[in-house]
């Protein structure tokens, strides 16, 4: 004989009122079970995380830094504080990643034309933006 699983919900005045509760087919019932879809589970998903390793590695091929010029935007004229002190730091980084930095020099409006221009220019890494907390 089986008996129904019920959920008892305590009210005020001690009365107790007992609900059965529906058995659920989709879960497994014995720990047997359990264990044997649990251990299916871990190693289908092992392999699948193994499997995309696999195919990621393959795909990606890392690309040496810089392979182009690297440009400066400066938004001041030349021979301003932020174009001497970004001059210097093209000299050395160009020294040290052996590729050319070019400083570009866009003056005018208030910093409003080189910020314009590096807002626009393309997301590669290779063009950088030198300015203060003034121009941004």
């Amino acid at each position: 004989m089986t008996t129904t699983p019920s959920i008892v919900i305590s009210a005020q005045a001690g009365i107790h009122k007992a609900f059965p509760v529906a058995p659920c087919y989709g879960f497994p019932h014995s720990r047997e079970q359990q264990g044997r879809r649990g251990r299916v589970a871990q190693l289908l998903s092992s392999g699948i995380c193994a499997a995309s390793i696999f195919f990621i590695v393959q795909t990606a091929h890392a690309q040496p830094y810089p392979a182009k010029p690297i440009r400066f935007i400066v938004p001041w004229t030349p021979g301003s504080g932020t174009d001497l002190m970004s001059r210097m730091l093209a000299q050395r980084l160009s020294e040290q990643v052996g590729q050319q930095v070019v400083v570009d020099n866009r003056g005018g409006a208030g910093a409003i034309i080189g910020t314009e221009a590096a807002a626009r220019s393309l997301p590669d890494g290779y063009t950088m933006y030198v300015g203060g907390s003034v121009s941004m």
